[in-house]
């Protein structure tokens, strides 16, 4: 709705498509009336955003050795395959012990490797967590916790 001279006119929207499904662009054609005469038409085309789904955040191998690498790894599903800005955290024994921010092009549904702690980092008896949150740069999803593995 818009006013003109204090008189309250509604806009007519004269087509409404579906551009993109797979991204899930827009295209939005309007076009004004003032009650006497109706405008040219005028296009704008816009995304709307898909939150990030699917997600999941566990620690590789499952048999943690102190002589391998722990692969802190997060399965990501953005259906508008946008850049995402990942923040990673490692606990040890509950406590904070490094964290880092990736930004990185994922495609939908990848599970990937967003860090890892080398040998020099593990000891028999430590018990690790990965935690991630990942930004498509429109919504965030959740902190995501991996279940927490042993250091054998």
């Amino acid at each position: 709705m818009f006013s003109k001279n204090n008189i309250l006119n509604f806009i007519t929207i004269t087509n409404f498509t579906y551009w993109n499904g797979s991204s899930n662009y827009y295209n939005l054609k309007i076009s004004a009336y003032d009650g006497y005469n109706l405008s040219a038409n005028t296009s704008v085309n816009f995304l709307v955003n898909t939150p990030l789904t699917e997600i999941n955040s566990s620690i590789q191998p499952i048999l943690l050795y102190n002589n391998n690498t722990a692969f802190g790894y997060g399965y990501i599903n953005d259906t508008n395959n946008q850049n995402l800005n990942i923040t990673w955290k490692w606990y040890k024994n509950d406590v904070l012990y490094t964290s880092g921010i990736n930004n990185s092009n994922l495609n939908s549904n990848t599970n990937i490797i967003i860090n890892s702690l080398n040998e020099d980092n593990l000891f028999v008896y430590d018990k690790f967590i990965f935690s991630f949150i990942a930004f498509d740069g429109y919504d965030s999803s959740n902190w995501i916790n991996s279940t927490t593995n042993q250091v054998l």
